[in-house]
């Protein structure tokens, strides 16, 4: 009756004596990770948190591995080695009902030293996991305690890791138009054809340097004007009626078309 008692007794004086400085960790483990909520860059908001758990259990290794496309899960810590591993669908269902996992030698590819791992989800979704070695120390397994804080660890965590990621996405995406946007610039500055964008609402978004030498109207006065502010009546109405000729998805060209231009001069253009 008295042997787990004792036994747990036991285990929190080896603790305190074994870890000291850690120890006091275990008990505001819980409270740091509230506070990630306020880390917006995953890959360092990853690292804090493996090192956290490795400085808080006296581990040698623990990786968060995230979830990409299906089953892939990927490391994105700032720092360490990089592991990507495909987890059996078995491994997943699993995670996706109980907290944690037990693993065997070899199981997880990419760090074959881990023994354990632990879900975390984001709005019922296995979003990452947490993967852990044993112990190098008087007593390696996990007890319960260890298990049991690790799991509310998790929960804390998961969302402010999930909404690390997703920012992660929006920023590489807006990298990306970033990137899109300054090609297209290079293309309509380059071209010898005067050329100009307009949006849904026949609102200029581009005007290049061509088309300001061709129609005397310098870019900084178009860019944001409808175009029935910048071209003639008869010119906007004859673009009218070739888009309503040909239909919607369909290239309309407008050939030896008189304009007179900003400075007065009568022009003939396509």
């Amino acid at each position: 009756v008295f042997y787990p008692r004792l036994r747990a007794w036991v285990r929190e004086g080896v603790d305190r004596a074994f870890y000291r400085g850690r120890y006091s960790y275990r008990a505001t483990l819980l409270d740091w990770s509230r506070a990630l909520n306020a880390e917006t860059d995953l890959p360092s908001l990853l690292s804090r948190l493996e090192d956290r758990v490795r400085e808080t259990l006296a581990v040698p290794e623990a990786a968060v591995l995230v979830r990409g496309s299906g089953r892939r899960f990927e490391r994105l810590a700032a720092t360490g080695r990089r592991i990507s591993v495909e987890l059996d669908r078995e491994v997943i269902d699993v995670l996706e009902r109980h907290p944690s996992l037990a693993l065997t030698a070899g199981t997880l590819e990419g760090m074959a030293e881990a023994r354990h791992l632990f879900g975390m989800k984001a709005k019922g979704r296995l979003c990452s996991v947490l993967a852990l070695t044993d112990r190098e120390a008087f007593d390696s397994s996990l007890s319960s305690e260890d298990s049991a804080l690790l799991s509310t660890l998790c929960a804390h965590a998961a969302p402010a890791v999930e909404a690390a990621r997703v920012m992660l996405e929006v920023r590489q995406h807006a990298a990306e138009v970033e990137s899109l946007k300054a090609l297209q610039e290079r293309i309509l500055e380059s071209s010898g054809v005067g050329l100009l964008l307009i949006d849904a609402e026949a609102r200029i978004r581009a005007w290049n340097r061509r088309l300001e030498e061709i129609y005397g109207l310098p870019r900084d006065e178009a860019m944001g004007k409808f175009l029935r502010e910048v071209f003639p009546l008869h010119s906007i109405r004859r673009i009218e009626r070739e888009l309503a000729a040909v239909g919607p998805d369909v290239e309309a060209r407008i050939y030896r078309h008189a304009l007179v231009n900003r400075a007065g001069e009568r022009i003939v253009v396509n």
